[in-house]
């Protein structure tokens, strides 16, 4: 019988990892972030919250095995200033649960995800939300730093890809394979 997670409200904030004390050179881990936990915010744009999380260097960058979490404002795959790329070599985000948030349409609220060998999102959770990120772009929205995908899903329904207010769009560009696919 496996083990059951009975963890709820956690927050990761203000971290280096996979990354030096500079947040420019690449340590690495096998999963910068892996939580089997619920509610778990990897964010610093809430009152709680302060600092964003640059998660690069690793193998896969977050991996979420709970339900609803929320991954906000963040830097994944890139260096601290969010322009230089220090992906991870497979996953930026890897997710295989129910309810997750990615971004959101507030100011500074979507997360940099770039610079990464496959995927730069969610796989295999239904009812996620993905508003407001860079995807496969530097901070400005401007520079390539790529993925070879930038949203993909699989086995997944019910999804949210942008919104109805200008903030809430993504900006998925430059990645090799697809922007968006499932």
């Amino acid at each position: 019988m496996g083990s059951r997670s009975t963890a709820f409200i956690n927050r990761v904030y203000g971290n280096l990892i996979g990354t030096d004390v500079t947040g420019t050179d690449r340590l690495g881990n096998y999963a910068g972030v892996a939580s089997m936990a619920h509610v778990t915010q990897l964010a610093a744009t809430i009152p709680q919250c302060s600092g964003r999380n640059i998660i690069s260097g690793n193998n896969i960058g977050v991996g979420l095995y709970g339900a609803r979490n929320l991954v906000q404002s963040n830097f994944i795959g890139t260096d601290v200033t969010g322009t230089l790329p220090l992906g991870n070599s497979y996953d930026g985000v890897h997710c295989h649960s129910v309810g997750n948030t990615g971004g959101w349409d507030g100011p500074s609220a979507g997360n940099v995800i770039s610079g990464t060998a496959t995927e730069s999102y969610w796989k295999g959770s239904p009812e996620t939300v993905c508003k407001g990120n860079m995807i496969g772009t530097d901070l400005s929205g401007l520079i390539p730093l790529g993925n070879s995908w930038g949203v993909r899903f699989y086995s997944s329904v019910n999804n949210l890809i942008g919104g109805t207010v200008p903030a809430a769009g993504n900006k998925i560009y430059f990645n090799s394979l697809q922007g968006v696919g499932r």
